[in-house]
């Protein structure tokens, strides 16, 4: 049972982590989706390969050990439609494939990949000036050895993916941004009127602050079907109202004060929910954890008398 508080800032502090961590969930799962259906992370990784093959990126996709990674073309009804998105390269090559593949693009399948001479004559089967220089300054700093060529080879991609890697998560945390504004937008989540909502209506917050109590004691992140649960439940004012009434919370502005007023609030809600739903959940959970812990005991008569003796 959690402790009551004589904080009411607290608790809004609460209510309003709670609000961020739902909506910027609810960004993520589209940012999800969207980024699914685009097929951004295996974009990512054919620029990648593009800036590593240097021309041979034909030869390699049409290698068996890449061929078997790529997703089939759709079919189906909506075969048209999502061919539109289609991307012909996984999301994903582990190093040691790469480095199959690659060598295997001109020695003899039945040659043993170790020996000196079949990397020799992979490394000569490449068409590519650029490429054939990057793999000749890998073997000639393994002194020859096959076995410390290959490591060099999947470290030199390892190290090219780690780059990589880097490009999916800016282009996200941009589209996290525009998704964080138009959530903002549609369901006039204004920071400034929910703040006010909480502070002025103790039962609201009542409210808010049990489900932030209950959500933050799972222990875990909540997903997109959980979130969009919690959204509708929240017993906050969201949404709009085509009314221009002052009284409503959600109503259009129409003064010049509130108009400024509600962009200022669905700005800082925008902001708010870039941060990302681990952060939010975080946050949150230290709250809950400083609410529970209960204020500090009453002070005594004395004390509070500014008498410096002991209460009878």
């Amino acid at each position: 049972m959690s402790h009551v508080t004589s904080f009411p800032a607290l608790d809004v502090a609460i209510g309003l982590a709670f609000v961020y961590f739902v909506l910027a969930i609810v960004c993520s799962a589209v940012n999800e989706v969207i980024a699914s259906a685009l097929k951004w992370r295996a974009q990512d990784l054919e620029k990648g390969l593009a800036s590593l093959l240097r021309g041979e990126e034909v030869r390699f996709k049409a290698h068996p050990l890449i061929a078997a990674l790529i997703p089939p073309v759709p079919a189906g009804k909506l075969a048209a439609f999502r061919k539109r998105f289609y991307h012909p390269y996984p999301s994903y090559i582990p190093s040691r494939t790469f480095a199959a593949a690659l060598l295997g693009l001109g020695y003899d399948a039945d040659a043993s990949p170790n020996n000196p001479r079949s990397l020799a004559k992979s490394i000569d089967a490449i068409d590519s000036p650029e490429l054939k220089s990057a793999l000749l300054s890998l073997y000639h700093t393994a002194q020859g050895d096959a076995i410390e060529f290959r490591r060099a080879l999947e470290q030199w991609y390892d190290d090219a993916m780690e780059r990589v890697s880097g490009w999916y998560p800016r282009r996200i945390q941009k589209v996290l941004w525009a998704l964080a504004i138009i959530v903002a937008i549609l369901i006039n989540a204004d920071t400034l009127q929910m703040a006010k909502q909480l502070w002025t209506q103790p039962s609201t917050r009542s409210a808010l602050v049990a489900q932030a109590e209950s959500a933050a004691s799972q222990g875990q992140p909540a997903d997109g079907s959980t979130a969009v649960k919690h959204l509708k439940e929240l017993p906050l004012p969201l949404g709009w109202h085509w009314t221009t009434r002052r009284s409503d919370a959600q109503a259009i502005p129409s003064s010049t004060f509130d108009v400024l007023a509600k962009i200022v609030g669905l700005l800082l809600t925008a902001v708010a929910l870039s941060f990302g739903a681990p952060f939010w959940f975080d946050t949150l959970s230290k709250l809950a954890r400083l609410r529970n812990s209960g204020a500090p005991p009453p002070a005594s008569d004395a004390v509070r008398r500014g008498e410096g003796e002991e209460g009878s």
